[in-house]
């Protein structure tokens, strides 16, 4: 208990000097989301985006998502906090292979996941 009350507190100051550094709340929040994804915080699933971006955990999510951009000839396809694009890339070969690939724009607090 002794070690994860020192964790929270080293955790504390870090969290006060990002903040403090940041020049905006949405800058500090930038910087978190970075770090997240820099150090894998989130384990290395889905290429640092979790588990909720890995293929197997979006299969349903890529079938209706399809379906919905054929049934509404969906042209544009805004991805707000797009990650890393993990399954992305299938479910748009998937539109392709219909003829009806949309166009897509991603994008993330996280700078770099979308350079």
């Amino acid at each position: 208990q002794q070690q994860l009350l020192s964790l929270e507190r080293k955790f504390a100051a870090l969290q006060g000097m990002v903040r403090h550094l940041a020049p905006s709340p949405s800058a500090y929040r930038q910087a978190v989301f970075e770090e997240i994804y820099h150090a894998r915080r989130w384990g290395s699933d889905g290429r640092g985006s979790g588990g909720g971006s890995e293929m197997s955990s979006t299969i349903t999510l890529r079938s209706e998502l399809l379906q919905v951009m054929l049934q509404h000839s969906v042209g544009l396809l805004v991805d707000a906090g797009c990650g890393s694009l993990a399954w992305l890339p299938s479910l748009l070969d998937e539109a392709e292979l219909t003829g009806k690939r949309p166009a897509y724009c991603g994008a993330d607090i996280a700078q770099t996941l979308v350079e």
